[in-house]
């Protein structure tokens, strides 16, 4: 068991006593902390909404903070009690430690690969969704001697506990159920002023699945939206949280507001994407599935995030759904978050880009292709595999994800990168992006590296652009002049592109766990000069912070 809620709370007080102690040096210490982060206002507040508009957002609102409070129940045992605490204490220091509390959702740094900032136990690889000492091998012992329970165990809407000798598996439905039934009558009173049936359907369906853990329906119904100007993602969804075995979905929520006009302009990309499967590096027979034709994407404003979509490390766009069979049914939703893509991009890639890159290289470095790599990432997602193949290609029933355990997320979002990045050629033969912006695109995808490899060891895009420049470094695709400047050798760069693209959709297809590991071991660190050039930007920030209005 964990030290008791009373005694975190202690450890609590024992750490604000010990800043005023040590005088600035403790202050200075989480001052630099919250400098990693940039605030960004986002309001509610949309101009041209009617009443019954204002109305629906309002609800929308209502239940996405109830995920927020479930995802802290998952994130830790004793944040939400530290942030009671907090809130209620007037010590000098314990302003900020609950303003970087609020941001982390734990008392874990998420850009400092977790270390903790209040008191001094390590955080569970498994967070609160598996016992704290349970191990992968054990784990994989248990079920191996009990493979009726492995489904169970392995759902990605199950918490684990221990009792006696046996590993139970407790439904989220029935851990988190006061918020949950909160959340869904909150969602069921949003239809009674939602004017758009196909909207009012989805949020009827989701009410269900946040009841029962079975989101099926209300994924499909949600791909079949058409023409809604609101839309929201709320649910247990990502696995980022669960480090023991990237399994186990964190609650999380967005509220959104399309942009119609934007909107129309990137399906180009959607209508491309069984060509670009087809056109990936690898053999024939391990490229047969078809990707389905019915996603779509859309560029929102996002008016309210919650939960693990608010938590550390900000998203940029959202691909969903992850259930592979709705995937395979009817494809998936690209949904691009434009007021943070923009607040990224201005507030963070262009200082760092401006000191890191030669200047010729910074020239280059587009705000438009910057939006591009990160849509032609996100459509990446549905390229390669879900399911391990055999020697034929034939798909073994495995899922890529449970094979390569806990490298399965950072594999899946450097393969997004890449694969992205190396269907951006096609692109270019097609004309969406003008062709003589290819030297752009290699600039500015570098920059984009530069910007997102600084979210640490903890998050897994942080090793997937760590694996991407040392990748390129070794195949030549980047030098660095004598003065330390950045530049793409654009051959050698492309060529690299493809090579790597080849190996991770190798891994994934075969669920090579042991080549996965290698490939980390050897590239997921990030490069010493690299190191010394970022650790010397603490002026600019690491990630953006929302501020609700």
């Amino acid at each position: 068991m964990r030290k008791t809620i009373a005694a975190a709370f202690l450890l609590i007080l024992i750490t604000a006593m010990t800043a005023a102690e040590n005088g600035d040096d403790k202050m200075s210490d989480m001052e630099a902390r919250l400098a990693k982060y940039t605030k960004v206002e986002v309001s509610s507040d949309i101009p041209g909404l009617n009443a019954g508009e204002r109305a629906l957002l309002r609800k929308l609102i209502g239940a996405a903070k109830l995920m927020d409070i479930a995802f802290w129940m998952q994130a830790s045992e004793e944040g939400l009690g530290m942030k009671a605490v907090l809130e209620a204490s007037k010590e000098p220091g314990h302003k900020d430690l609950l303003h970087f509390l609020n941001i982390n959702k734990c008392g874990y740094d998420r850009m400092a690969n977790f270390e903790p900032f209040i008191g001094g136990e390590p955080r569970p690889a498994g967070a609160t969704f598996w016992p704290e000492d349970l191990t992968r091998e054990e784990l994989e012992s248990y079920v191996a001697k009990h493979p009726e329970e492995k489904e169970a165990l392995y759902n990605l809407y199950t918490v684990v506990r221990r009792d006696g000798e046996r590993l139970v598996a407790i439904p989220y439905h029935v851990v988190y159920e006061g918020l949950m039934r909160a959340a869904a009558a909150t969602l069921l009173e949003s239809t009674l002023v939602c004017e758009h049936e196909g909207l009012k359907r989805f949020l009827e369906l989701r009410a269900r699945a946040l009841l029962t853990d079975d989101y099926f329906e209300s994924d499909m119904a949600w791909l079949d939206l058409q023409g809604n100007k609101f839309d929201i993602v709320i649910g247990a969804i990502e696995p980022y949280e669960d480090g023991l075995m990237s399994l186990k979905a964190g609650y999380e929520a967005f509220v959104l507001v399309k942009d119609e006009a934007a909107s129309r302009e990137l399906q180009a990309y959607i209508d491309s994407m069984d060509e670009m499967q087809q056109a990936l590096p690898v053999a024939k027979k391990f490229k047969q599935r078809e990707v389905q034709l019915g996603s779509s994407v859309g560029v929102f404003t996002l008016v309210f995030a919650a939960g693990d979509g608010d938590a550390g490390i900000k998203t940029i766009a959202i691909s969903l759904p992850n259930d592979e069979r709705v995937r395979a049914a009817k494809g998936t939703r690209k949904i691009m978050l434009r007021n943070a893509i923009d607040a990224k991009f201005n507030k963070i890639l262009l200082p760092i880009a401006e000191r890191i890159l030669a200047p010729d290289q910074f020239e280059l470095v587009d705000g438009a292709l910057f939006f591009s790599d990160i849509l032609l990432h996100e459509v990446a997602h549905s390229l390669g595999n879900d399911f391990v193949l055999d020697a034929d290609g034939n798909e073994t029933g495995a899922k890529v994800d449970i094979a390569l355990k806990q490298h399965s997320a950072a594999l899946e979002e450097c393969k997004a990168d890449i694969a992205g990045l190396y269907s951006a050629e096609l692109m270019m033969r097609k004309g969406v992006i003008p062709p003589e912006k290819r030297s752009a695109m290699f600039a500015t995808f570098l920059a984009g590296i530069f910007r997102s490899v600084r979210f640490g060891a903890a998050s897994a895009h942080g090793v997937a652009n760590a694996i991407e420049v040392n990748w390129l470094i070794s195949r030549e695709g980047i030098r660095i002049d004598e003065s330390g400047r950045w530049h793409v050798n654009e051959e050698k760069f492309a060529e690299a592109v493809a090579d790597l693209c080849a190996e991770l959709l190798s891994i994934q297809h075969r669920g090579d766990y042991e080549r996965a590991g290698k490939l980390v071991s050897r590239f997921g660190t990030l490069p010493e000069q690299l190191a010394r050039q970022l650790a010397g930007m603490d002026d600019i920030p690491v990630d953006i912070e929302f501020v609700w209005k």
